[in-house]
């Protein structure tokens, strides 16, 4: 994805049909659970399935070898979460399976664990994602980002913090032009296109760049730049 991105910061907002997409392999790994794309597309994963996190529709509570994921093809991406995993497919959709006690899994609700791949609600034109430990997150071609998931400390960037969980995608207000997504366990970062970094989400040992500890950051702060070897945004 990184010539992808490359593009994105370099011109303007893209349409989704000016994306092409090159399938590369990769691997992501949640915290007790691993993720792997193949070059043909398809996914195979390995390690804890106690919440499903695995794809395999089966109901062991590990895998120590890899296995394919049923009914997921033309994949170019994907994302481990803590328990949860995310895949985006070549026509812009989002595919989620494994955990979705806070609603991580996009599909409307916010229990139970799904054992196969099942679409995001509502989301197209995507070209990157994200997981973290209990949220998701999509890049979209038109520069916007959309969140869902746990929203306890404020990591879907509506606003609120300490707030219900959201299992419906949502755009997250006056953040755009973005070119890359990361999500950590409970907070979540955007790089835009003029190079700064917005930040959002828990505060506690100093990962939004905002010092230690203090409440949770409910709305992107925006024009973070990380300025090199000092370590010093």
């Amino acid at each position: 994805m990184t010539a992808l991105i490359i593009r994105f910061v370099t011109m303007c907002a893209l349409s989704f049909s000016e994306f092409a997409f090159a399938v590369t392999p990769m691997v992501s790994v949640g915290y007790y659970h691993t993720v792997m794309l193949n070059a043909n597309g398809t996914v195979e994963t390995l390690g804890s399935n106690d919440h499903r996190q695995l794809g395999d529709r089966a109901s062991v509570a590990s895998r120590t070898k890899p296995m394919l994921v049923l009914g997921l093809s033309d994949v170019v991406a994907i994302a481990a979460g803590g328990f949860h995993s995310v895949a985006l497919k070549s026509d812009g959709t989002v595919w989620a399976w494994g955990s979705n006690d806070h609603g991580q899994l996009g599909d409307g609700t916010s229990e139970g664990s799904r054992s196969r791949p099942m679409k995001v609600l509502g989301l197209s034109d995507v070209v990157s994602i994200a997981a973290g430990g209990f949220h998701s997150v999509a890049l979209k071609s038109d520069g916007t980002v959309w969140a869902w998931g746990d929203n306890f400390y404020g990591q879907l960037g509506e606003g609120s913090t300490y707030s219900a969980a959201r299992p419906i995608p949502a755009a997250i207000p006056n953040l755009n032009r973005v070119a890359a997504v990361s999500a950590g366990s409970y907070h979540t970062l955007a790089l835009k296109a003029d190079g700064a970094v917005a930040t959002l989400g828990r505060i506690l040992v100093g990962q939004l760049g905002l010092g230690y500890g203090g409440d949770p950051i409910g709305t992107p702060v925006p024009d973070h730049r990380y300025c090199g070897s000092d370590g010093m945004w």
